[in-house]
């Protein structure tokens, strides 16, 4: 077969695989679904309208970030805003050194009032409070006296399950 006529059929092919595709036929576009004015308190009514492309000015920055990780970070911003968090490390008994890190944000609600949540990040985990935050009822009786029982008898836990395999 002549080499010609090969690189003539590669580039015939190869010029119907890149030829753009018939763009498919356009669908209806549903009519939007009602959608109910938002409800607005009377304190927001009456609190002054934030343009959102309006900047909001930082009144305070600091943030100091050291070689080992650690950091502070801290700023105010013109609408209520602060924000302060500050890293440290800790050695645990096994030798291992983890990262801690204590905080604090707070804020204006909409109504005004101050919103605040502290919180520290270690080891065991992110831990927020706050008055804002929902509290976990207490634990039922029952419960604690089933946790109490299996902490008692974990020995009993062991052989109950080697019986059922």
């Amino acid at each position: 077969m002549n080499t010609r006529a090969v690189l003539v059929f590669f580039a015939f092919v190869a010029s119907v695989f890149a030829a753009p595709a018939a763009e498919p036929a356009a669908a209806p576009v549903p009519e939007p679904a009602a959608v109910p004015a938002p409800v607005v308190s009377a304190a927001q009514r009456s609190s002054p309208a934030v343009d959102p492309k309006e900047p909001i000015a930082i009144i305070s920055q600091e943030s100091e970030v050291n070689p080992d990780g650690t950091f502070v970070n801290k700023y105010e911003t013109a609408n209520g805003i602060s924000v302060s968090e500050e890293s440290s490390l800790k050695t645990l008994e096994e030798g291992e050194v983890v990262q801690v890190v204590k905080g604090s944000i707070s804020y204006p609600s909409p109504d005004g009032t101050i919103i605040e949540t502290i919180y520290t990040a270690d080891e065991n985990g992110f831990h927020p409070s706050g008055d804002h935050l929902p509290v976990a009822p207490e634990t039922p009786a029952y419960i604690l006296k089933s946790l109490e029982w299996s902490a008692a008898h974990p020995e009993e836990d062991v052989e109950e399950v080697e019986k059922k395999l």
